[in-house]
């Protein structure tokens, strides 16, 4: 959209007129009249600055809210007697009056305190004021924003932060199949759809893993639902900004040192957590208290063991087989049904650090380097038997090869006109790391009315597969008529399978076919952001307000490259040295043998004769997922706030230009040869916003928001070539892809109480036009030219290609309550009841996929449920947390039979903690306590595809302060 169209050039006057007015002469003279008020806000009984504070001016429409720090900064305000007033929502109201003399400026400083919290014991009052800071800070935001403070992160696992993200309202977290959080979904967008940020700059590309990162060193999370256009645009859900600790957030020294130990129950393995804090201010230059140092050092170990069982379905015509006599249409058969167990121990360590130095009462400059490093080493065993190895046939003539059909039921038949059943035996090894490097530093400078600020962030990205091997066999038993498979799937969670004809799964004497796949990886990825920001504030006798323009450029370079070496088996191969017969079972199924990877791995390096090397699939495999790509993005905006009365006002407009461009290697089938592809885009969104905040009481407000955003399709679904896996499924990128562009609404109402309660009910609308998906298509055969797969709905391999939807409409609404259950007998007042409900609708069309259907979104839960009951008594405090997310859809295909659907996923954590002394606190948690799997099913819940158990996982640990 052009910038001189008639309505961003009427914004552009009004800016411009607004920008006179702050500037001319008048005003200019008005200032020598008038003084600025400057100073801090703290807590009295902890020493930490409070940010989110009411600080104003009583009578005058000077009023500013406290930052990070605790600092404030009253312009404008007239010479003479002025009453200072902090409001403070859980803390008692702090009223000074003080003489102004005119031209100058005055420093106060406010300790606030809280009649009810100097009669609690310390562990109460610190429950308190964590909760406290987390709403005061949501109360004064400019957006819709959910923050959470540190005192309340409650068990943080491994430094992984999704453990805090999911306790937040509107927002669920995935998990891998060890149960360790991954992405964050906000109000059923995923993670691509939003920004994952530290001190307000974003951490890689979009779909950011949070188990990438270790967040220790961090004082709150934002979560930004409704953006301003001071904002990135590109974050259609919303952004998730993790925010540093300073040194300036308390008042003096503190050193924290914490050492627990963790146990995973279903591995019974151990691992442990260590963490030291440090934190001082000091005084150089002749200055009190002018440099703050604060460094966070951590160091943790877990097991991450998981079970799992994967069932395929297939989907027949009960018309096509009359002779089954079929319950009706739809009817699925399992072809195959995979049991496997995962063994993988992670390692994680960080070193994150501030430094803030403060030059006087108006400059302030800070540093925060960053780096974390994380480590797995897994390997994963799996028992594959194939009751019908792909001979049944859906046609009315076509080959029948199942004993019986029933509903979860079913026999193959032997023989080589039968199902040819067989067993596949496999095991992977994994070792891989990922190590972040990054810094930020920037300043802030107030000058009378006027504020700079800019920042520059810089981070490299190393991710490494050292060792990524797929041994396969396949035992196929061809001279003694195949294996013959019964199964049993109605109890879907413990699906079971056995062979009625007597042949033995460990007899290796069918065995006449090994695939080996070796594929090390390496990812680089930096970026580079820069930003500054200019705002100036000015007061009036009946309205106040600010204009705030900026900038920023952002740059990012993400390299991609795969080795990857295909060997198959000679016929003297001797598979009795590499696989093992196993009474290991899980839910009641067998594993028969097992492969012993570094035995493979071994036998390949002295005796490589026994490897064929298989050179055009290596050769493939190593180019075309390939990629090196680059993208910028320049933004500038335009926001004015102005407040007049009980009503404040922020509008403007966010404009980014957008260019990405890419190379990836294409491997010709006849030649072999190699060539390079180019592609690139460029694009601008325009981005305005219009947010009110009405104090309709003293402490109700009313919010409303519109704004537009957008989001990049990421570089890999952009340039990712052709990825092909083992058993055929392809999987493509798509360089055409649009970003998704969203009209978005938000209106919620907040009640706050006086002893730091919160009661909110929230609307949110988001009309999207063109989000991503990646569709799931089935075939069986490629042309023998182009190499493209040729589409068949009763195919056994899926294509996977992302692609542009038409467009979809997300809407909900959000409760949130925050209450100490102060009424309650004396023994009870400890309690406070945390819950937060959301509940949505989202209808999406996917377009020629699926025609005149509305489906979801990927990722979208209708119902979004979280609940927590904390306690607080003497030196006790206790947590227990309830998390529930209804089902979601996670791929579609061509039609609705063979959709792939997350299962409801409900989870129960328990907390506790005593305090021995003030400097010493022993503290427990256990993580999934009911042990509770991951599920997930093609189109109907009885047919569970994937079921993944990680058990419950417990620590027990100690915290030291001085």
């Amino acid at each position: 959209m052009p910038l001189t169209t008639r309505p961003f050039r009427t914004l552009f006057v009004a800016f411009l007129a607004l920008a006179l007015l702050v500037v001319n002469p008048a005003a200019r003279a008005q200032a020598t009249s008038t003084v600025t008020i400057s100073g801090r806000v703290s807590d009295s009984g902890s020493g930490r600055s409070l940010q989110g504070a009411i600080v104003r001016v009583v009578g005058t429409t000077a009023l500013d809210y406290t930052d990070a720090d605790g600092r404030y900064s009253l312009t404008g305000v007239p010479a003479g007697p002025a009453a200072i007033e902090v409001e403070y929502v859980g803390l008692d109201l702090f009223r000074q009056t003080v003489v102004l003399a005119a031209g100058g400026s005055a420093t106060v400083d406010a300790a606030l305190n809280s009649a009810v919290l100097k009669m609690q014991a310390f562990e109460v009052a610190e429950a308190a004021r964590g909760q406290a800071l987390a709403i005061n800070q949501q109360k004064t935001a400019r957006g819709i924003v959910n923050i959470v403070s540190e005192e309340t992160f409650g068990a943080m696992n491994d430094g992984n932060i999704g453990y805090v993200l999911q306790r937040l309202p509107g927002i669920t977290v995935n998990e891998g199949e060890d149960g360790a959080p991954e992405g964050a979904n906000i109000r059923g967008l995923a993670s691509e759809f939003n920004s994952f940020q530290l001190d307000g700059n974003r951490l890689g590309s979009r779909g950011f893993s949070t188990r990438d990162l270790v967040a220790d060193g961090v004082a709150n999370i934002e979560v930004i639902k409704a953006a301003t256009p001071d904002r990135d645009g590109d974050a259609i859900g919303g952004i998730i900004n993790v925010v540093s600790r300073s040194a300036f957030q308390r008042d003096g020294r503190e050193i924290k040192l914490n050492a627990s130990i963790n146990y995973l129950g279903l591995a019974e393995k151990w691992g442990h957590n260590l963490r030291a804090t440090y934190s001082d201010l000091l005084g150089v230059f002749g200055n009190v208290k002018n440099l703050g140092v604060s460094v966070t050092l951590s160091q943790y170990r877990s097991n991450r063991y998981y079970e799992n069982n994967d069932t395929d379905f297939n989907l027949i015509t009960p018309a096509n087989n009359p002779t089954y006599n079929l319950p009706g249409f739809p009817f699925y058969y399992v072809p195959n049904l995979t049991v496997q167990y995962n063994l993988r121990d992670t390692q994680s360590y960080a070193a994150n650090g501030t430094i803030d130095f403060r030059l006087g009462r108006d400059h302030s400059f800070y540093f925060k380097p960053l780096y974390s490093h994380s480590l797995v080493d897994s390997s994963r065993y799996l028992s594959r038997p194939y009751i019908d190895s792909a001979r049944f046939q859906d046609t009315l003539t076509g080959r029948k090869t199942f004993e019986f059909l029933s509903t979860g039921q079913g026999r193959g038949t032997a023989g080589a006109n039968g199902s040819r059943g067989e067993i596949r035996y496999s095991a992977e090894e994994n070792s891989s790391f990922t190590d972040i490097f990054a810094f930020s530093a920037g300043g802030r400078h107030e000058l009378g009315s006027s504020s700079l600020n800019y920042d520059v962030f810089a981070r490299h990205t190393h991710n490494k597969r050292t060792l990524d091997s797929d041994f396969i066999v396949r035992n196929v038993p061809v001279a003694k008529g195949y294996f013959q498979w019964e199964y049993d799937v109605r109890n879907s969670l413990k699906p079971q399978v056995g062979i009625v004809n007597g042949l033995d799964p460990r007899d290796l004497s069918g065995v006449t076919r090994g695939d080996l796949s070796i594929e090390p990886e390496e990812r680089w990825e930096t970026a580079l952001t820069a930003k500054v920001d200019w705002e100036r504030k000015f007061v009036g006798a009946r309205a106040a307000g600010a204009l705030k323009f900026g900038a920023k450029y952002a740059s990012n370079a993400p390299e991609f490259n795969q080795n990857q070496f295909e060997y198959d088996t000679t016929a003297t191969f001797p598979y009795a040295q590499v696989v093992k017969t196993t009474n290991r079972a899980i839910d009641g199924r067998q594993f028969f043998m097992e492969v012993e990877p570094a035995k493979v791995r071994a036998l390949l390096k002295s005796s490589p004769q026994l490897f064929p090397f298989v050179p055009y699939d290596s050769l493939k495999g190593a180019n075309e997922e390939d990629y090196d790509a680059s993208e910028s993005t320049t933004a500038a905006y335009g926001m004015g706030t102005l407040q007049y009365g009980r009503t404040t006002v922020v509008g403007g407009v966010r404009v980014e230009r957008n260019t990405w461009e890419s190379t990836r290697k294409e491997v010709d089938a006849r030649t072999l040869g190699v060539s390079l592809r180019h592609a690139g885009r460029n694009y601008t969104e325009v981005l305005p916003g219009l947010h009110f905040r009405h104090a309709l009481q003293k402490n109700l407000i009313l919010r409303e928001s519109y704004n537009r955003s957008y989001a990049r399709p990421s570089l890999s679904r952009l340039t990712l070539g052709r990825a092909e896996d083992i058993n055929g499924n392809i999987a493509v990128g798509n360089p055409f892809l649009d970003p998704t562009n969203s009209h978005n609404v938000d209106v919620q109402l907040e009640q706050y109480t006086a002893k730091g309660g919160l009661y909110s009910a929230g609307f949110f609308w988001k009309k999207m036009k063109g989000f991503y998906f990646n569709s799931n298509q089935r075939f069986n055969d490629v042309d023998p030219v182009s190499g493209d797969p040729i589409i068949n709905p009763l195919g056994t391999r899926t294509l996977r290609r992302w692609e542009n939807a038409k467009g979809a409409t997300n809407s909900g609404v959000e409760l949130i309550v925050q209450q100490k259950l102060h009424f309650l007998p004396p023994m009870l007042r400890g309690l406070t009841a945390n819950l937060s409900a959301t509940f949505g609708k989202s209808e999406a069309e996917y377009g020629a996929l699926r025609v005149g259907e509305k489906l979801p979104t990927f990722g979208f839960s209708d119902t979004m449920f979280n609940a927590s009951l904390d306690y607080a008594i003497g030196k006790f405090r206790a947590n227990v947390r309830y998390s529930y997310r209804s089902d979601y859809l996670t791929g579609i295909g061509d039609n609705r039979y063979v959709d792939d659907t997350f299962a409801a996923r409900e989870q129960v954590d328990v907390e506790a903690s005593y305090r021995l002394t003030r400097k010493i606190r022993l503290s427990a948690n256990v993580i999934n306590l009911t042990s509770r799997p991951q599920v997930s099913y093609q189109s109907f819940p009885q047919y569970v595809e994937d079921n993944s158990n990680s058990g419950w996982r417990a620590t027990v640990g100690v915290d030291l302060t001085f």
